[in-house]
């Protein structure tokens, strides 16, 4: 007998550990367990997609999927007193899942597959054989690497709409704000919700039928995502501190009162302050503003970039550890591939480009700007570079 156990791949369609058990011809059980490691309190926003997520699993498998609370250790421990069983699930890649699923085979039969990201792990290596830190140099390799074929066929009304719709004009609107053009597929991603490789193929066969190269500038997107996600798998230090470890030691201001301005939207800029009332409403933030928002509280406010990444994992509902944590090391200038720490946002010059005519920051502010500003955009701009400067160029 096999135990499904669904995790990050809250789909039957086009699932690869589904689809290998099925191959089995043995019985089949389904479980999903609600792990607080994974499935955390502090963010009910995220908790209820995903277990709205879950039923709609229920529902497609008739009734048959056994939802569990607690550590999936002693759960199927509790299993094995009843009955013998294998357990066939998709791989995870953040530091927490390795070692759960780790200790689950330790015990247990185990069958694990490739089925979150196009590429994992050691797919996709130097001619050292370490892994890429520069984006640029494993985008190459990647766009050149086969992808896996889709297990079964997959099917999305969101995914569906981008495609038709979104995908072919995407390079041109995906940094404006109020146009509303971006694919809104992450959350669905990182549950699982929709397969990653249908992603793939729906957008690259678009590509071929239109010839349109703005389509190719959001498969781009999906490189990043294998990138940032096996960078915290060969580098689960980064969830904690600094990837380049010059620059673990950055002496932070951490204003508190800066902070919770920041936090409420109320700094006075109001393009940032938009984009963290969109956070605070919905629990979205479009891409432009997420990385403003974040160049603002550190480079600007001289607050420590874990301040802001755990903000991000209260709030956000498309949170996934390795790519919230490449953002923000990225904007903070301390991670791989990270912007140079003397390029830094301007909050009044990206609003110019990306709203000029404030329909995003009327719609979240609702014409309530506040006056005055709580920081010298100008002055705290030159503090961090020459902070950051003393402790060595980046190489």
């Amino acid at each position: 007998m096999i135990y499904i156990w669904f995790r990050k791949d809250l789909r039957i369609e086009d699932n690869k550990a589904l689809y290998m058990a099925e191959k089995t011809g043995q019985e089949l059980k389904y479980i999903y367990i609600m792990d607080k490691n994974v499935l955390f309190d502090e963010n009910p926003r995220r908790k209820k997609f995903i277990l709205d997520r879950v039923k709609g699993l229920d529902d497609k498998l008739d009734g048959k999927l056994i939802i569990e609370e607690g550590n999936p250790i002693d759960i199927f421990r509790r299993f094995k007193k009843l009955e013998e069983f294998e357990i066939y699930f998709n791989r995870n890649y953040e530091p927490y899942e390795i070692e759960r699923d780790k200790m689950v085979a330790a015990e247990f039969e185990t069958h694990s597959f490739k089925d979150f990201v196009l590429h994992e792990r050691d797919e996709i290596l130097k001619s050292d054989g370490n892994p890429y830190k520069v984006f640029t140099a494993y985008y190459n390799k990647w766009k050149e690497k086969d992808k896996d074929i889709e297990y079964g066929v997959s099917k999305n009304a969101i995914l569906d709409d981008f495609i038709e719709n979104g995908v072919i004009k995407y390079e041109t609107t995906r940094d404006y704000p109020n146009l509303d053009s971006t694919s809104k597929l992450s959350a669905y991603i990182n549950c699982g919700a929709v397969s990653i490789r249908a992603v793939y193929y729906r957008a690259y066969e678009k590509y071929l039928d239109t010839k349109n190269e703005e389509i190719l500038t959001f498969i781009k997107q999906l490189a990043w995502r294998d990138f940032f996600i096996q960078i915290m798998y060969h580098y689960p230090r980064a969830e904690k501190e600094a990837f380049i470890t010059k620059y673990k030691n950055i002496k932070w201001e951490n204003d508190m009162s800066k902070i919770e301005a920041w936090k409420k939207g109320e700094t006075g800029f109001d393009f940032v302050d938009a984009g963290m009332k969109e956070l605070n409403q919905t629990g979205y933030m479009h891409n432009r503003l997420r990385m403003l928002v974040a160049s603002f509280l550190v480079k600007n406010l001289n607050v420590d970039w874990r301040i802001g990444e755990a903000y991000f994992r209260e709030k956000l509902i498309d949170y996934d550890l390795a790519l919230n944590n490449g953002g923000w090391q990225w904007s903070a200038s301390t991670g791989v591939d990270s912007v140079p720490y003397f390029r830094i946002f301007n909050p009044k010059r990206q609003q110019e480009r990306f709203d000029k005519d404030k329909g995003y920051i009327n719609k979240y502010l609702k014409n309530n700007f506040t006056n005055g500003e709580i920081v010298d955009y100008n002055e705290t701009r030159d503090n961090y570079k020459n902070k950051i400067k003393s402790m060595g160029e980046e190489k």
